[in-house]
Order: structure tokens, then sequence, then C-alpha cells
């Protein structure tokens, strides 16, 4: 749902933020989402923290963090993948819609170094180094008690129990406690969203992994949770993933060593294993397949639009931007990687779709490198116009193309109205400016996306 600046927002606090949630936020939190999602959240805190409880507009928190509306809204949905917000919406009819937001605390540090995914991401955000300082800091110290004695004094030593007004108080208290217990329930900390269930076969994968003497008991919902991640990230199939565990597994027990795991997936990264007797992704057989582009080059989808469709759906995003980047004779960078995981866990757009803004972002608006706000806004804006083929993609890029070129040849005649209109003096026009240069673009676009798809088809020949 496309958020618009005249929407009321009111705030919330699902809990007290301790101090440790705030350390949290910032030392763990910030390197995954951002200092502007961090700015929201903090924004939102002081909100809650009035003594007057008021309505606002969307507007004035664009205002407060110098950013437009769609920027406020991919922070906002940073904050909701990462669990430190909720989000209610009632729509009044004539008032339009209205907002709640319901702020989480941040996981604790030692509750967030438990959280595998949470770890893992910060893990690839920050690199090892960096990693390994920041579980040291919140790591508890061991104490040595050699030669000491405990001498702590019981509860009933120091305090005296009225046993008679506490048994007359016990049903008030235990209502209490219930009010407590389901107030926690609702308020904990959420992880990441992941359709764990449906990302892989699981029992083509447990019958593999027993073949490579790997424990059935390894396979606890949060290590699924990780692997969902690693399927979804990089587009490793069943065959890949316990490919990758056969090489940390303890063959004494079938334990996976999964710190090994994540570096090993880590150091890969540029190197994603696919497997060639298994398609990453589920696509039609070949008749189906004919069948679709010859409906879509009758539709006006040219030769090239079909090829871009049909490798947007073959690769993973990770795959497909490494591709784009080697024809461009460049590399992924860190944050590239951090782009396209955020993508994935957060929006709702599919990864063909999101191949499609790849390829527009690096091709078409010929960028060196995904930069961070732009992809935000696009993948905003699509979500809300819920694109969610490759054609629907393509067919709005081209309107995208068709609306900036039509913007820069309004300005071109405003500019010439104004000269002429000035009649100054008749300059010769030079024959550069007399060739328009929008074919030569075009051509140049058309050659980088053939390369592009080159080194896709290259990479595929040499697995």
């Amino acid at each position: 749902m496309a958020l618009l600046p005249n929407q009321i927002y009111s705030v919330f606090k699902a809990g007290p933020i301790s101090s440790f949630g705030l350390e949290s936020l910032t030392y763990l939190y910030q390197p995954i989402i951002g200092s502007q999602a961090v700015q929201l959240y903090q924004l939102l805190l002081a909100e809650s923290k009035e003594s007057i409880r008021q309505e606002k507009l969307h507007v004035d928190l664009c205002e407060m963090l110098d950013e437009g509306i769609q920027q406020v809204q991919a922070h906002r949905l940073q904050l909701e993948g990462i669990g430190l917000l909720s989000v209610y919406c009632k729509d009044n009819g004539l008032d339009g819609a209205k907002y709640l937001y319901l702020l989480r605390e941040p996981l604790t540090p030692n509750e967030f170094f438990k959280d595998e995914i949470l770890s893992f991401m910060l893990l690839s955000r920050v690199g090892e180094r960096i990693f390994n300082q920041l579980s040291k800091r919140y790591c508890q110290q061991s104490i040595s008690l050699d030669g000491y004695e405990e001498v702590t004094h019981h509860f009933l030593e120091v305090f005296r129990m009225e046993n008679e007004r506490f048994a007359n108080a016990w049903p008030k208290l235990e209502e209490n406690k219930n009010q407590f217990i389901n107030q926690e329930k609702q308020t904990l900390p959420k992880s990441l969203d992941l359709d764990v269930e449906n990302s892989l076969d699981w029992s083509f994968l447990f019958e593999l992994a027993q073949k490579q003497y790997i424990a059935k008991k390894v396979f606890t919902p949060k290590f699924c949770e990780k692997l969902a991640l690693y399927h979804v990230m990089y587009g490793f199939d069943e065959l890949a993933l316990v490919d990758y565990m056969k090489q940390v597994v303890q063959v004494v027990d079938g334990q996976v060593d999964e710190r090994a795991l994540e570096q090993l997936i880590l150091a890969s990264q540029r190197q994603p294993l696919i497997s060639q007797d298994s398609s990453v992704l589920k696509v039609e057989n070949q008749s189906e397949q004919a069948l679709r582009k010859e409906r879509l080059l009758k539709q006006g989808f040219s030769l090239q639009d079909w090829e871009i469709i049909e490798a947007s759906e073959s690769y993973p995003p990770m795959t497909f931007l490494e591709s784009i980047k080697q024809a461009k004779n460049s590399y992924v960078t860190k944050d590239e990687t951090w782009i396209i995981r955020d993508l994935l866990a957060q929006s709702p757009l599919p990864p063909a779709v999101i191949n499609v803004l790849i390829h527009y972002a690096l091709v078409i608006q010929n960028h060196s490198m995904l930069q961070s706000k732009f992809v935000h806004r696009i993948a905003t804006d699509w979500s809300q116009q819920k694109l969610l083929t490759p054609e629907q993609a393509i067919i709005h890029v081209r309107q995208l193309v068709k609306e900036a070129k039509d913007k820069r040849e309004k300005t071109e005649q405003v500019k010439k109205a104004n000269q002429y209109s000035k009649n100054i003096r008749k300059e010769v026009i030079p024959e550069w400016m007399k060739n328009p240069t929008i074919e030569q673009v075009d051509a140049e676009k058309s050659a980088a996306t053939q390369k592009a798809l080159d080194a896709l088809r290259k990479r595929e020949e040499g697995q």
C-alpha cells in the first residue's frame, strides 16, 4: 500500500526500551538496516514518550528526516522486517487511512548473538574482524571463584512472609502474572520473516543429507531458517546446500559446524555453486516456454526483451548481478551484496523482478554500481504498483525511459524557445547537435545488455 504524506499516524511502545536495547540498536542493528532507518526508529521513539498523545501526519516525518515519503516508507519496511516495528492500518473512509506504529524493543546483545539469522547478517555486513570485536565486547567474562565460598543469604533468611495474607492475595497475583505473560507474548521482537516451510524440498534435502552421514538432529528450526536464507539469497538448491554441509560435517557424530558453514558460504559469494542437474528456479518446460516466447513477441516484446525475461527467471539475483558486473569489467561490492539481501528479505518483489531492476539500474541507467537509495526507491515504487512478473517490470521500464526522454525533449524545446525569443544573434548549429544521439545511446545499452547475457551463458557453460 502506497504511503501518502497527508496520512495520519500515531506511535506507541510495546514496552520499555532498555539501555541494552538502545546499545544493540546502535552497534548491532545499524550495520544491517542503515543509519537512516535507525534515525526513523529514534524519532518515533521520541514521539512515543510525549506526555500528550497526538496524531501526526507523515509529512512531518519527511520534514524531520529531510527525506521523501518513499524513502521514509523504505526505512519503515526495514524496521518492520528486522522486528523493530509493527504496523497497523485502519481505513476510515472519507478520513483516509490511519496508521498505528508499535515500537518493539531491540534484542539485547546477548539475545541478538543467540539469533543465528541476525548474527549471520551482521557478519556478512561488517566482516569477521569487526564481528569478532562486537561478539567479544558483549560476551560475559568468566569469573574465577577458586578459593571462594558462597555466603549469600536466601530470601526467607532476610524477609518474613505472612502466609495468610499471601494466600488471600494469590488469585490477584496470578491474574496479574498472566496479564504480563500475555503482554510479553504479544511484544516479543520478531526475526526475519522467511517462508522456511515452502522455500526448499525438505524431505529431499533430509534424504540427501542422510546419504552424506549428516545427522537429522542437526536440522533445528534455527538451522533450517539459515538454509532458507542461503537459498533465497544465493539460489542454492538442495544439492548445493548438502554439498556445502558435507564439507564441514563431523564424521564422528554427524554434526555440522555451523560457523564453518557460514565462512564457507561467505567465501563462495562470488562463485555461487549452482547444480547442473537441477534448475535454480521453477520454470515451465520447453514447449510452454516456446509458446510463451511466441505470445510475447506478438505482443510487441523484442527478442532481447525475451532473453532478459528468460535470464531473470533462470538465475538468482546474486548470479545475475555478478554477470552484469563482469560484463562491465567490474566486481560486486559488499554494499551491493547487502542491497540484494535486503531486497530479498524484505521486499515483496519476486527474484525475477529484482533482476530486471538490477538490469535497469546498471544497464539502462548505466550506473557503475547499485546505489541503496535509488534501488530502494525503485523497489518501493514497483512494490506499490504490484509488479509481479518480469514482463510487467519491462513494460514499466519502457514507460520510465519514455517519460525521461519526453522530459528531455520538452526541456530542450523550452531552451530553444527561450534562445529564439532573446533574438540576440543567430548562431551556426554544429553538426553534432543536428544528429540526435538517442539511437546511439540505445545501441550502447543494447550492446551492454547483450554482453551481460553472454556472460550468463558463459557462466552456465563453464559450470
